[in-house]
């Protein structure tokens, strides 16, 4: 179905529809649409545009099978980004006595404050998760606040899980089209999704 309405021609027509679903709908009609969101599990795309979701799926289907993740997970990037920042000079300050409570502004200068310190700095980047963000008070962290993009920022619950198996059992399967690789992504109709990462 997805070959079906990325097609060359359907695609030369995306820019008349403003969303995914309104293409789907188009080309698939609205039962096939729903068809297809039902095996999938994952109907979050459909409200999204449809040169975003469809660029999405052409850098999906990219995928060789050959990806690996780092063996400390996510925290490793974050690690090579701090290893990065600390060669080229910035000093990285962490833990209860740095965590930043408020931020004002006085004359050109930004004000930040943490229980036991006070900073003045001439240009600032805030790059923290909205949860944590809103729990900081002053004048320039509120004004950031009551921004209408800041306020669309819902979370959301998630959770991580993981199978571990005595033996590589996928290595069994002898059927091409059961067989399971690394990085195939499999979702469900539970609001689920994840990757299968067969390894040894």
């Amino acid at each position: 179905m997805l070959d079906f309405l990325l097609r060359k021609d359907h695609r030369a027509q995306m820019r008349n529809f403003a969303t995914f679903e309104t293409f789907q709908h188009h080309f698939l009609t609205p039962e096939g649409s729903r068809f297809y969101f039902d095996v999938f599990g994952y109907d979050g795309d459909l409200k999204g545009s449809p040169d975003g979701v469809v660029e999405y799926y052409d850098q999906l289907a990219k995928l060789s099978g050959k990806e690996i993740r780092p063996l400390k997970g996510m925290s490793a990037f974050v690690e090579a980004v701090a290893k990065s920042a600390k060669s080229l000079g910035a000093k990285i300050y962490a833990g209860g006595d740095y965590k930043i409570i408020s931020i004002n502004k006085q004359a050109n200068l930004f004000v930040l404050k943490t229980p036991k310190h006070e900073v003045q700095v001439g240009k600032l980047v805030i790059a923290a998760p909205p949860g944590a963000f809103g729990k900081v008070s002053g004048s320039v962290a509120e004004r950031i606040q009551r921004q209408n993009a800041f306020q669309s920022i819902f979370p959301r619950p998630a959770f991580k899980g993981a199978a571990v198996y005595p033996r590589a059992w996928w290595d069994e399967i002898v059927n091409p089209k059961d067989k399971l690789y690394p990085m195939e992504r499999f979702l469900s109709n539970s609001d689920c999704l994840g990757w299968s990462l067969p390894h040894r």
